[in-house]
């Protein structure tokens, strides 16, 4: 059993990670044989992150392994030699065990925090009965910027006619995208803005009706409306972490703010949503009319949200057939659930909170057989003892603290000592994930495993011990 273990909890696992980095270093490798603080700098965290709770595990399994080569080595010396080894090397062992396990299965424990934090955390905006495709726009067939308008304008009314739908939108990007369009911005009667003096925001150009089918509320003004064309004045909606940085308790509403070297004017203020991912405070994010950004229309690229009113798949299927006339102007992905974006920030996270902590219980495993196999071997050249305890009088209780003081001594060192490590680790993890603390219910959670386990392992060799007959003990001798 403890071979299979060791091969687990660190042949599995570092062969993954190496196989990751790897994949993730391709484009460096290819360039040349790089230096590793070359390619350090590079890796995702989860990878660094990853490589440590594989390294860990390796150590956990040699320890594991050298003290099984203990066990055999000294089976074939003298009884008391046996005795006086053992207790030296595998007391050793058993604390250096106890305390990487108790490290690896607290940090996976925080991983797995980490994991139900971001279930939940509050994206901004609404997911259910929404649904949501690419859409890339046609060079041969809407060539400039006024065709591209018609085929948005078509598009909606038709879509806002289907009676399964009680909203459509479209967006050059949707929120937890990613966000990479960015710039700066700031009030007019400011200093022009720069990197030096003025925020760097996310830009979203939307369609009207945006912020009703995604149910991002409006805290102030108004959303954006059909009227809102090339022609009329530029405007902008600005979330309330911008409106704050620009106007402080001023009214945002009614301001004007310089952007890209245009001056709009704020019709509206709305709540901020997450752009960077579940696990990241989004950027300050300024949203504009699709029909006033010129670079959108450039992009081509843009997202349909429909907002169904009912649940079910039956909107889907509606939307993916309304959506097949339009097929000769633009290339239309996968109608997918909107749903399926929070979805996806949640799979990675659970993934390495169910890997971690099947690393993390693999080496809990190894440290519980551990004691309970030296434990078993221990009290087994002891039993001569003990049968001479029981026969001057001694009770079971006595013998069970005999027995297992020294285990238990071993057993609670390594588990102080895990605590320790873990308040270092604590402080790498909170440098990633700042508002997960090792320190808290995780910690407590992986010394209560650690310690039941080890318990349930030394309970066969005590009992055993506690129980011993005198008579047959010492018929031997």
């Amino acid at each position: 059993v403890e071979a299979l273990l060791l091969l687990a909890v660190a042949a599995v696992p570092a062969a993954a990670l190496v196989l990751a980095g790897l994949a993730h270093s391709a484009s460096v490798l290819s360039a040349g044989l790089p230096r590793a603080v070359d390619v350090w700098p590079q890796l995702p965290t989860w990878l660094k992150w990853g490589g440590l709770l594989a390294l860990l595990a390796t150590l956990q399994a040699t320890l594991a392994g050298w003290r099984a080569g203990q066990l055999l080595r000294r089976s074939a010396g003298a009884q008391g030699q046996r005795v006086q080894g053992l207790s030296r090397a595998q007391g050793l062992l058993l604390v250096g065990q106890c305390a990487l396990a108790l490290c690896l299965l607290g940090a996976g424990l925080a991983v797995a925090q980490r994991a139900y934090q971001l279930g939940r955390v509050d994206p901004g905006f609404s997911t259910g009965a929404a649904w949501q495709s690419r859409l890339m726009l046609s060079h041969e067939q809407l060539p400039d910027a006024a065709r591209q308008r018609d085929f948005v304008e078509r598009l909606q009314r038709s879509l806002q006619s289907i009676p399964e739908l009680d909203g459509v939108a479209l967006a050059n990007q949707l929120p937890l995208d990613g966000g990479s369009t960015g710039a700066f911005i700031g009030p007019v009667e400011g200093p022009t803005p720069t990197p030096a003096n003025a925020p760097l925001v996310q830009v979203r150009s939307v369609t009207n009706g945006y912020f009703q089918v995604l149910g991002i509320p409006l805290v102030a003004g108004r959303g954006f409306a059909a009227t809102d064309t090339p022609e009329a004045t530029a405007v902008a909606i600005i979330d309330e972490s911008l409106a704050r940085r620009l106007f402080g308790d001023r009214p945002a509403v009614g301001q004007q703010v310089i952007f890209e070297g245009l001056s709009r004017l704020v019709v509206g203020v709305s709540a901020p949503t997450r752009d960077l991912g579940l696990g990241q405070v989004g950027r300050m994010t300024v949203h504009l009319p699709l029909a006033q950004d010129p670079a959108s229309w450039r992009r081509r690229s843009l997202s349909l949200i429909a907002h169904a009113r009912t649940g079910g798949t039956g909107a889907g299927t509606v939307l993916t057939t309304a959506l097949q006339p339009f097929a000769d102007e633009a290339v239309i992905g996968r109608v997918e659930p909107l749903d399926a974006l929070e979805a996806a920030q949640l799979q990675a996270p659970r993934w390495r909170a169910g890997g971690f902590g099947m690393i993390a219980l693999i080496a809990t495993l190894l440290a519980a057989f551990g004691a309970g196999s030296i434990a078993a071997l221990l009290l087994a050249y002891r039993r001569g003892e003990f049968a001479i305890c029981r026969a001057l009088g001694a009770t079971p209780t006595d013998i069970l603290i005999r027995a297992g003081r020294w285990l238990v001594q071993r057993i609670l060192l390594g588990s102080l000592l895990g605590v320790l490590g873990a308040a270092f680790a604590s402080r790498a993890l909170q440098a990633w994930w700042p508002d997960v603390a090792l320190l808290g219910w995780p910690l407590a959670g992986a010394v209560l495993v650690l310690l039941a386990g080890c318990a349930l392992a030394l309970s066969a060799p005590l009992r055993s011990a506690m129980t011993v007959p005198p008579g047959a003990a010492l018929r031997g001798d």
